[in-house]
């Protein structure tokens, strides 16, 4: 029986699988209760090699051999926004006419669900002895992707060969993206009060040309020819004053900088630094290095990183994911990249392991209203996620 059979037969699972994971309300630090959810579905599939670091990474693991493989999936989601653009409880999840709905059944615990399922096929199954393979649900990645598996890879010790992101990928096969960089301005003012604005220095009004010269370095970005051209995006506007009747005395902005192959994070800030109108302000440029804790208490201080990364064209991991792909579903995979950033900045972009991605569900419904994953989709990622497994075996 292949793989895509033994999938189809565990549809009723996936879906009871992710409804339960769906209802775990795993906002970022709050993973908690998605963290006993996802090891009593390891525990129940007959994965008994399972831990917890002590960042809150759950890590299910069949085999012995030296050779590792891992399925990487995050376990929390961003909030649901408006209820009233959605016509479920995103909490509660629901099966309508083969999709289910909620929070994080795209992005990404349909992809988590599906790999756990995947290792249990492969227990039955029995793996090659040259490999070994694990599932991570890993934490915060909403908020400071790859940080979960820097704590992994730098505290954990634990460095595989392989890695597979299960993000949502519509079943395509992705091999790279964007990086990225989170950047803040800041000008200072002198207060005054509103009715004599001429006594003080406005710094909402110090920021407009600084804004307006950042909209234009858009037009700069450099390119590549298949990660595409940089982007920046203002992302928010900030202002302090010691109240509404007076002269604002600091104004920021926050800058969501997406970084191609050939930039970097201080590359990145130089540029900003360079704008004339940031050097006539006077104007701070600066990393945002805000600290985050995980669910267990962990505080991991590190300066966030978000390197873009490519995966090689022919590159033997991804022509076994291609394998793979055709053993499976009879026909030619799509290859692309993502347009959004994942913990691949830290497994490829940072410690250049061999990382690509398929996921189940349209990457376009992540952060969406009725967000959604197709069931048909988790049987198929499932199937895709065990052949792969076999055939890293021979590369």
């Amino acid at each position: 029986m292949s793989f895509l059979e033994k999938a189809e037969e565990r549809r009723s699972l996936l879906i009871d699988l992710l409804l339960k994971f769906i209802a775990a309300k795993s906002l970022p630090g709050r993973e908690g209760d998605m963290a006993e959810r996802v090891k009593e579905a390891l525990f129940k599939l007959g994965i008994d090699d399972i831990t917890v670091d002590p960042m809150g990474n759950v890590i299910g693991t069949i085999g012995k051999g030296e050779k590792h493989l891992v399925f990487d999936g995050h376990m929390d989601v961003v909030d649901a926004g408006d209820l009233k653009a959605w016509e479920v409880d995103p909490f509660r999840g629901e099966l309508i006419e083969g999709k289910i709905y909620g929070r994080g059944a795209s992005d990404q615990k349909g992809g988590l669900a599906s790999a756990i399922v995947a290792l249990s096929l492969l227990k039955e199954s029995g793996l090659p002895d040259d490999l070994r393979v694990s599932v991570v649900a890993s934490v915060l990645e909403e908020p400071r992707e790859g940080l979960a598996w820097r704590y992994i890879i730098e505290e954990d010790g634990i460095r595989p060969d392989f890695v597979v992101l299960t993000e949502p990928s519509s079943l395509r096969i992705m091999r790279g993206h964007l990086g990225r960089a989170e950047i803040e301005i800041e000008v200072r003012g002198r207060s005054a009060h509103g009715s004599m604005p001429e006594e003080g220095v406005n710094a909402i009004e110090k920021m407009v040309p600084i804004l307006e010269e950042v909209l234009k370095l858009r037009e700069r970005l450099r390119e590549h020819p298949v990660l595409g051209k940089g982007k920046l995006t203002v992302s928010e506007v900030r202002s302090e004053a010691p109240s509404l009747c007076a002269v604002p005395d600091r104004a920021s902005i926050h800058i969501d900088r997406r970084l191609t192959l050939g930039e970097d994070e201080e590359a990145a800030v130089h540029e900003l630094r360079s704008l004339d109108a940031v050097r006539k302000a006077g104007a701070l440029v600066r990393l945002v290095k805000d600290p985050i804790k995980s669910y267990t208490g962990l505080l991991y201080r590190k300066e966030p990183l978000y390197p873009p990364w490519l995966l090689e064209e022919d590159h033997p991991f991804l022509k076994a994911a291609k394998e793979a792909y055709r053993s499976v579903f009879n026909t030619e995979p799509v290859v692309d990249v993502w347009k959004f950033s994942t913990n691949g900045v830290a497994t490829a972009g940072l410690h250049k392991i061999p990382s690509l991605g398929l996921g189940p569900g349209d990457p376009s419904l992540a952060h969406a209203p009725m967000e959604f994953c197709p069931v048909d989709d988790l049987v198929k990622a499932t199937a895709f996620y065990a052949q792969l497994a076999l055939e890293v075996s021979a590369i």
